[in-house]
């Protein structure tokens, strides 16, 4: 009796996760999957990466805080990226402000990086004077490649059996 999923044998099955463990994710890929949830959400707002002098208000200043990665199993180790997005506008009144929060916690409550769908978690927001500070996680587990093993170039002989 063979097994089949989805009309796909056992060893077709098999042949495909090389190719799912060669998926590659990295920073940059969140980095841009956050950047692109906030340009789809508020499309008005610029979005900037460093301080700037002279913002053009109003605008989204998006930092990656002290990310981890940490070895769980084996190859298997566990990401976390912290986010730390501002919004920034001196027209704005707390109520608005609130209600940037509530648009900011669905944008990001999902993205997609590097062919993967993550939820963003411990989401938590505070309004500072003109300052709107928002506060999302993203985890994920990667594997990493099996480390390669250094193989014996050639083995000789020296001598014979002794009795």
């Amino acid at each position: 009796m063979s097994i089949s999923y989805k009309g796909r044998t056992h060893g077709q099955l098999m042949s495909q996760i090389p190719e799912v463990m060669k998926l590659q994710v990295t920073v940059n890929d969140f980095r841009r999957a956050v950047d692109g949830a906030l340009e789809e959400a508020f499309p008005e707002v610029a979005i900037e990466s460093e301080e700037i002098n002279q913002p053009s208000l109003p605008y989204f200043l998006v930092k990656l805080a002290e990310s981890s990665h940490t070895q769980e199993l084996d190859r298997r180790y566990r990401w976390t990226l912290p986010f730390v997005i501002q919004y920034s506008d001196p027209e704005r009144r707390l109520n608005e402000m609130h209600t940037i929060a509530e648009r900011l916690m669905t944008s990001l409550n999902q993205i997609h990086a590097g062919g993967r769908s993550v939820r963003g978690i411990g989401m938590k927001f505070k309004a500072e004077g003109e300052a709107l500070l928002f506060y999302v996680t993203y985890q994920l587990f990667v594997w990493m490649p099996p480390a390669e093993a250094s193989m014996m170039q050639k083995l000789e002989q020296n001598g014979g059996v002794h009795p």
